[in-house]
């Protein structure tokens, strides 16, 4: 009888053993990902969203992933430099006022790619400085156009149209600063970062073209 109940103590001591061993194997491969930190689980899920959210905040900026993030690089667009511009652009119509009717259209040309040469390095400005080069540009074209063979400049190196091409010239300039107006604006349109700026400076253009007008 005692070596019966020994013999069933064995038996039922495996059979716990067994039972043990089946629950360990057939275990959720989940539970186990979990207990290790797999981060495809619930909370390893949560970190991969947190370390998502980190990297897209440090590299999209402001722009919404246009580049270069703003004001983390010294490139970024910045509201100081854009005034500096739109005054700029702003003090050539007033130098040009004294120039003479003849000469404006050459003294903006001349004026604004002054303006354009100070315009910051980087890839944010990089339309602006590329429209205010080509205002000034085309307005030299204008000039060309519309001078004589014996025009002389000003004293201050002003090109000067003929007497007789002075409101046809001043018409064709008009016209120039419209349709870069435009396209500046067409480009705020693209980009929520830029909006401000190109539009400051689209604005202080107007300060030319009433010079122009009165000539």
């Amino acid at each position: 009888m005692m070596v019966l109940a020994g013999m069933a103590c064995i038996v039922m001591a495996m059979a716990g053993h067994g039972a043990v061993s089946a629950a360990a194997i057939s275990r959720p491969a989940s539970d186990e990902r979990q207990a290790q930190g797999d981060p495809y689980t619930p909370g390893g899920r949560s970190f991969l969203v947190a370390q998502a959210s980190s990297s897209g905040s440090e590299s999209s900026g402001e722009g919404g992933g246009e580049g270069e993030a703003f004001g983390k690089t010294p490139n970024a667009l910045n509201t100081a430099a854009t005034a500096a511009i739109a005054n700029g652009l702003q003090a050539a119509a007033q130098i040009c006022e004294g120039a003479g009717s003849a000469a404006r259209v050459g003294c903006l040309a001349s004026e604004i790619a002054k303006v354009a040469a100070t315009v910051p390095p980087g890839i944010e400005y990089r339309g602006l400085r590329i429209e205010l080069n080509r205002i000034a540009s085309d307005l030299d074209r204008v000039v060309r156009a519309n001078d004589g063979p014996d025009t002389p400049q000003t004293p201050s190196g002003y090109e000067k149209v003929t007497e007789e091409n002075i409101v046809r010239a001043a018409a064709e300039a008009v016209a120039v600063i419209d349709e870069a107006q435009t396209r500046l604006l067409r480009s705020s349109e693209a980009s929520r970062l830029r909006r401000n700026h190109y539009v400051t400076v689209a604005r202080s253009l107007e300060s030319g073209k009433r010079l122009l007008r009165s000539s």
